[in-house]
This record gives C-alpha cells, structure tokens and sequence, in this order.
C-alpha cells in the first residue's frame, strides 16, 4: 500500500476498540489482572474530580465486587484515588514535602551566587 493512503477499515477498528474500552474494566486481584465488561456511566469530556478536560480519561472503580460504581478520571487523578485507596501514610508525604523544600531552597540559594 503506497504513502498516504489509509486503509478502510483503521477507522473503524480504533471506533471498535473505543466502544470496547468504555465499557472493559481491568482490575487486579490477588495479583490476576482480569478483564471484565461491565455498564459504565458514559463517558464525560471531563475529568469528574478536578474538571479539567483531558483526551483520555480512565474509569476508576472502588469495590471489585461492584465494577460499575466508578468514575471517569484522568490519568493525575485516578494515580490520586489508587493511593488514596491503598491508604497513603504520612511517612511518605512528609518526606514528599521536606524533599520538596530542600530541593526549593537548595536552588534559591544557588542563585544567590
């Protein structure tokens, strides 16, 4: 097939695969990832979290005995509720923000020279 032509039924494929995405979950349990079809609500042009537009949003869902009780967040947010769900400690957030601090004043004072 020569540069510049599409093939006919690439459109339709990536049309398939949406279809199919929006209404797959994949979760893991006990370390299986598993694939399920499930009805979710339909899909929002915005993050449902921080409403930001975002060009792929992911479904996130919170009892994998319920895969339909979710929602569409994207990619920032949903990293967000999967910590938050594994239950972040606070260890890990002060050394976030000390770390965070360090490294700030650390190239303040540098600019001083």
């Amino acid at each position: 097939m020569s540069e510049g032509v599409k093939r006919p039924w690439g459109e339709a494929r990536r049309k398939q695969k949406a279809r199919r995405r929006a209404h797959q979950v994949t979760t893991t349990i006990n370390g299986v990832t598993k694939h399920y079809r499930v009805l979710k609500r339909p899909r929002p042009e915005l993050c449902e979290l921080c409403t930001k537009l975002s060009p792929r949003l992911d479904w996130h869902h919170w009892d994998d005995g319920r895969l339909e009780l979710g929602m569409w967040l994207c990619r920032p947010c949903h990293m967000l509720a999967e910590a938050l769900e594994r239950g972040l400690d606070t260890f890990h957030i002060k050394k976030y923000f000390n770390l965070k601090s360090l490294l700030t004043s650390n190239i303040d004072n540098s600019d001083d020279i």
